[in-house]
Order: C-alpha cells, then sequence, then structure tokens
C-alpha cells in the first residue's frame, strides 16, 4: 500500500517549452495536458515538443490536473497568450468548454488521445480504442478456454473507456456460454482507484476472477496491488494498454498476460505536424484524416499487442525499452 501514497507537488501548472527565445512571429501551440502525475503524458509532452520545435514553433503546456474547471481555465489562458491553435486531452466526453473557448477567440482546436463531443473540434488524434479492446479480449479467450473475467473499465466520463469496453464485450459477447463476465468502472486512470474499486468488488461480490482485463497499465497497477494482497500474483490473467516499463517487466515474469504498445512518440509527433499545419494554413495539408463521430476529423493510429511471446522481439522492432530496461532491477 505503500507504492499506493503518493505524493505530486508541482511549483507551477504551466509549464514552457525550452523554445521561448522563439521569434515573437513564430507559430504558438497551446497544449493542455490531463495531468502530469501519470508517465503516459510526460513522454507525449516530451514528443510533441520535440517534433513542434523542430518544425520552429514554441509550446506552452498546461496541467489541468484532472479538472474541468482548471481545463477551461487554461484554455482562457492559452487564449490571452494569442496562441496559434489549442491541443487538449478532454477530461470529460460532455465538457465542450474548452472548444467553445477556442472557437470564441478564433483558434483552432484538436482533441488529443480522447474525444469530445463536439463537431467544432478541428481534428480529432488518437488511436482505435475499440480495436484495443478487441486485442485484450482475444488474448484473454485464446488462454482461458472458460471461467470468470472481470472486466475493469476506465471514468465512464471517458469516451475511450467506452470504446474499450465496447471492443471488449464484442468479442466477449460470442462466447458468453463459456464465462462469467462482471464489469466495473473506475473514477479514474489512477492506481489508487483501481485498488479500491477491484478490492471492494472482489470482496463484497465473493467473485473469484481466472482474467482481470483492465483498460490501461495504470488500472492493472492497482489490480495487481489487489492481487497480491490476496495471494494470487500470477494466478489470474491480468492484461494492460499502454506498455508501460513496469507493466513489460511484469509481462516477462509471467504475473501480466498482455498490454496494448500504443507509440506516444508517433501520436505526438502527428499532431504537433498537424497543429502546426493547421495554425499556419488553417487547413490540414500534411496529414491525412478521415472521419470520426460527428464527422469529425480524425486520425486513429494503429497499436501492437506485447506479451510473453513477443515482448523481445517487438522491443528491438520498435525500439521501445532496451533489454537492460527490460531485465535490469527495479
Amino acid at each position: 500500500m505503500k507504492k499506493l501514497i503518493l505524493i505530486f507537488t508541482f511549483i507551477s501548472g504551466v509549464i514552457a517549452s525550452s523554445n521561448s527565445l522563439a521569434q515573437k512571429d513564430s507559430t504558438h501551440i497551446g497544449f493542455i495536458l490531463a495531468n502530469l502525475y501519470s508517465e503516459r503524458w510526460h513522454k507525449d509532452m516530451s514528443y510533441f515538443k520535440e517534433k513542434a520545435n523542430e518544425l520552429g514553433a514554441k509550446v506552452t503546456f498546461i496541467d489541468c490536473f484532472d479538472s474541468e474547471e482548471e481545463q477551461a481555465n487554461a484554455a482562457r489562458k492559452l487564449v490571452q497568450l494569442d496562441v496559434d491553435c489549442i491541443v487538449f486531452v478532454p477530461i470529460a466526453i460532455s465538457d465542450k468548454s474548452v472548444v467553445a473557448i477556442a472557437r470564441q477567440a478564433a483558434i483552432p482546436v484538436i482533441s488529443y488521445d480522447r474525444f469530445v463531443n463536439s463537431e467544432d473540434l478541428d481534428l480529432y488524434i488518437s488511436f482505435d480504442s475499440e480495436h484495443v479492446g478487441e486485442m485484450m479480449a482475444k488474448q484473454v479467450t485464446e488462454r482461458l478456454p472458460a471461467g470468470n473475467i472481470l472486466f475493469v473499465g476506465g471514468p465512464s466520463s471517458d469516451f475511450n473507456s467506452a470504446l474499450v469496453r465496447k471492443g471488449v464485450f464484442s468479442v466477449l459477447k460470442r462466447e458468453r456460454e463459456k464465462y462469467e463476465i462482471k464489469k466495473v468502472n473506475t473514477s479514474d486512470w489512477s492506481e489508487l482507484s483501481a485498488f479500491m474499486t477491484v478490492q471492494k468488488y472482489l470482496e463484497e461480490t465473493k467473485f473469484k476472477p481466472d482474467a482481470i482485463i483492465c483498460s490501461s497499465d495504470l488500472l492493472t497497477t492497482g489490480v495487481m496491488y489487489v492481487l497480491e494482497e490476496m495471494g494470487l500474483m500470477g494466478d489470474v490473467l491480468l492484461t494492460g494498454q499502454d506498455g508501460n516499463l513496469n507493466i513489460c517487466r511484469q509481462i516477462i515474469k509471467g504475473n501480466v498476460l498482455m498490454t496494448v504498445y500504443k507509440s506516444n512518440r508517433k501520436l505526438a509527433y502527428t499532431a504537433a505536424e498537424a497543429a502546426v499545419d493547421i495554425a499556419k494554413e488553417g487547413s490540414l495539408n500534411k496529414v491525412d484524416a478521415g472521419n470520426y463521430f460527428m464527422k469529425v476529423p480524425a486520425i486513429l493510429k494503429s497499436t501492437t499487442v506485447l506479451n510473453k511471446e513477443n515482448i523481445d522481439q517487438m522491443m528491438t522492432m520498435l525500439n521501445i525499452y532496451s533489454k537492460e530496461e527490460l531485465y535490469g532491477a527495479e
């Protein structure tokens, strides 16, 4: 439990790009991050900044601390800074405030990784979350001919969580006579929320899962603490999503069945290219986009299954982690 008690101190909610000495007429992108307690968003921030700076743009990042109110405040701050484009990670699918604030100021806006329910988006860029759910469920059903499955979804306000669930159950419903299936949702994408949600559910229901399909690696990590306390680590099939280093290590150890790797670098690079393109030209010239929900221009990047059978090969092929990182001391 000590590992679950994390205290994060941020000196400032605003993190400015090191490219602050760029010329005044350079392209200025604003990026509103969901939070900075997650390893994932640090990576996205670094990759986005790298590509944007390479393209001659400067970036102002703002951490909204998983708060819809702070996200709206961040958008107003970026309007005051006269940015040329706003990129943001929506906290909730129904909260259109950032889009409305950007539109009122005639600033183009990109929804990053998560979808927000607005036709006024200039671009939605993410991964195919429904396919991610299908990949998770297929890996479990291939290993578990019959038994009990618990699905642990992220917050219901997150569109990606709903898409992962849709993908998972599109596979499981075809095999439902073989499994008893239960589902729960966490309040957010944190380890602590997953730990508390699953611990409470298993204690109250006495449900004994043979597999737990978790919608992200952070949730997988929280569930691992539950299984560790119950003495079931390694006995329950676990899935995840993101390809975090710790989860990749647990795959090698046999404690996690698989994770779905999503290239943060590719996503952030493509988003930076699109943001600069839209800011300069008013449209997407370098990046092709299809249509998504509500016919919003969209780019959905591909994903990769990582399991014990392919992880060494995929690490080399994708250049994600070194062997020293994977097999070294934790």
